[in-house]
């Protein structure tokens, strides 16, 4: 394996060790760059690792600003209901472009240095915007709740000024619960080897570089995880239980097959988003035995993987967001055979007149040459009229006609 950092041309990743080192040397309380590895121990796979990421990355920016599009252009959908999915969605968008980037160009161009302050801003938007998806999802489960357990009560409780606050106090939530872990990594002193074997900066991978106890750090991230995602899974999973025990008491089988089919897929989405982030947050801390390659990949996996499926479940699977993407397309078809139909009837209407103008001229040129608009004339030309002098017979000559 052979890449290049700056002005160092790199041949293993034990030469990333001996630049870190010269990095550290060079200031042993303040780091100026981390060196950012990607997947260890799959160095010349990741190009192939790429690929699915990729692929994977296109469909959550398109699948999530497709639903933002259709939310934010009909305002027959600007409902809680809807403006949740759209919250979802930008807080997806924003998650994946945060991290998939760095990703792919520490698989494509070898190790990436990032700066010690674009690191610590890194790792302070990747865990807000968790924290941010995790409190989206939360008020989506309530909402749905309310709605198939109260629906009486939903339109007077669910109203706009709520959902402007609801966005507003879960912004609010993600800043206050980040920003005093990093704080916590601003007061560490770096002393060691600067670096990180992952594809982005978070918390605990720049924490372990530190030479001082990261005790603090370690209890903090724990707490404030269980206080925080960890309230919201139980929340949800509550909202869910009811929602499924309203379901069970329903008479007609059609809905009751209709609200199963909706809320498992819902369901299976929030399970995989907060198994795959559980067990990625504390294999970190207490999964020594794990290997690396799989916490990395599963780190990339639960911050990837939801943007990627919520287009899907919410979007596609929600009737009213469908409907309007079937209507925006047949319009947009229509549009097109429209434009069709007029250009050929415009190159129609053109023949037609071209035809006309033609047969008209023709017609004219009949009459004209048509015999009786002649009249012969036998009165010599005179002199001046001849060439080279002397009379000339008679000739033809065009009388008046039409």
């Amino acid at each position: 394996m052979h890449f290049k950092i700056g002005k160092y041309n790199l041949t293993s990743v034990k030469d990333l060790g001996h630049l870190s080192t010269r990095i550290s040397n060079s200031t042993s309380t303040h780091l100026t760059a981390f060196l950012l590895t990607g997947v260890p121990g799959l160095e010349d796979f990741q190009i192939w690792i790429s690929i699915p990421f990729s692929f994977m990355y296109l469909l959550a920016v398109i699948g999530n600003g497709l639903v933002m599009a259709v939310v934010v252009g009909d305002r027959n959908l600007h409902e809680p209901m809807y403006l949740f999915l759209a919250m979802l969605a930008l807080n997806d968008v924003l998650l994946c472009t945060v991290t998939v980037p760095q990703m792919l160009l520490i698989f494509w161009k070898g190790p990436s240095p990032l700066t010690f302050p674009a690191c610590l801003t890194q790792m302070f938007f990747v865990h807000a915007l968790f924290l941010s998806e995790s409190a989206v999802l939360l008020a989506m489960a309530f909402d749905r709740y309310v709605a198939i357990c109260t629906p009486l009560h939903y339109a007077t409780f669910l109203t706009g000024s709520l959902i402007s606050k609801v966005g507003l106090a879960l912004v609010t939530r993600s800043v206050a619960v980040v920003t005093p872990g990093v704080l916590l990594i601003l007061r560490l002193r770096f002393c060691r080897e600067n670096i990180i074997h992952h594809t982005y900066c978070e918390n605990m991978g720049i924490a372990k570089l530190a030479c001082n106890s990261i005790a603090l750090n370690s209890i903090y991230g724990l707490t404030a995880a269980l206080l925080t995602t960890g309230l919201d899974f139980c929340l949800i999973s509550l909202s869910y239980w009811l929602i499924l025990r309203t379901v069970f008491q329903l008479p007609s089988r059609e809905a009751r097959t209709k609200a199963f089919a909706t809320c498992g897929a819902h369901i299976c989405v929030i399970l995989i988003f907060y198994t795959l982030a559980f067990f990625s947050f504390f294999t970190h801390r207490f999964g020594d035995h794990v290997p690396k390659h799989v916490l990395i990949l599963l780190a990339n996996l639960y911050l990837l993987v939801p943007p990627t499926m919520n287009p899907i479940v919410y979007g596609v699977k929600t009737k009213e967001i469908r409907m309007h993407g079937k209507k925006e397309a047949n319009r947009e078809l229509l549009q097109y055979h429209q434009g069709i139909s007029q250009h050929n009837e415009f190159t129609d209407e053109a023949t037609l007149v071209q035809k006309e103008i033609s047969h008209l001229l023709n017609l004219k040129i009949e009459q004209a040459l048509e015999p009786d608009n002649f009249i012969y004339t036998d009165k010599p030309q005179s002199r001046e009229a001849g060439i080279g002098g002397g009379n000339k017979p008679g000739r033809l000559r065009k009388i008046a006609g039409p």
